[in-house]
């Protein structure tokens, strides 16, 4: 607070004028402001919740909206992406049916394990 000391020797205080830090101490700690900055975090924490949820969604579908099923077949030993390719495919280049395989069932490598279960890309 801001203090005057008048001719008289008394000390008048102007309530009115606050120290910055008394202002910026009221102003960070009122209810008012609290409660915005818990909407906003809320707000913020829903529409982070919402773009995971729906964008795993839409990257997970070939369509944005749309259900697809897929063919499945357990890789048995011996198997290899070209020999998949060679029976699932054998009307189509191997190569872009092994492409899209790969992507469809997010495979790094070519290696595949016995037992694994593989989507198979619909054409």
């Amino acid at each position: 607070m801001t203090q005057f000391t008048s001719n008289n020797g008394s000390r008048i205080v102007r309530p009115g004028h606050l120290e910055r830090r008394q202002v910026q101490a009221r102003i960070a700690a009122s209810p008012a402001r609290f409660m915005a900055r818990r909407i906003i975090a809320l707000v913020v924490l829903a529409a982070a919740t919402w773009a995971f949820t729906f964008g795993q969604s839409a990257i997970a579908s070939n369509t944005p909206g749309s259900a697809s099923s897929f063919t499945y077949v357990t890789v048995s030993a011996g198997d290899t992406l070209w020999s998949l390719a060679d029976t699932y495919a054998p009307d189509q280049d191997a190569r872009d049916w092994i492409q899209d395989l790969a992507s469809l069932n997010a495979l790094e490598t070519a290696e595949i394990y016995p037992g694994q279960q593989l989507a198979l890309p619909q054409r």
